[in-house]
């Protein structure tokens, strides 16, 4: 049951997680020079930080689990719930103290 309701509520919590990070790294990397749109979403510094962060994160928080056994596991995914909920709250909250 529990292994079932952690399949769906980690990639919904990694989804908020890398938008947040994805719009985090634009602001903080804003690029207002361009010339076409195409740099802006494609060549641009914040996007190659948010996608490759993002997956960089994936990558490590999805390895771990390999060498852990079954009662470490729990632990694990619900720590990494909390970790990416309070990392995205922050981000949040800094880009609405930074947009006022």
């Amino acid at each position: 049951m529990y292994q079932g309701l952690t399949m769906l509520v980690i990639p919904l919590i990694f989804a908020i997680f890398s938008a947040t990070w994805g719009l985090f790294m634009n602001y903080q990397f804003a690029n207002y020079d361009w010339e076409s749109e195409t740099q802006v979403v494609k060549q641009s510094m914040s996007a190659v930080i948010g996608m490759l962060g993002s997956l960089l994160i994936a990558v490590i928080l999805g390895s771990v689990p390999v060498f852990l056994n079954d009662s470490g596991y729990a632990i694990y995914t619900t720590s990494i719930v909390v970790l990416l909920l309070g990392a995205s709250y922050i981000m949040f909250k800094l880009l609405l103290k930074k947009r006022l």
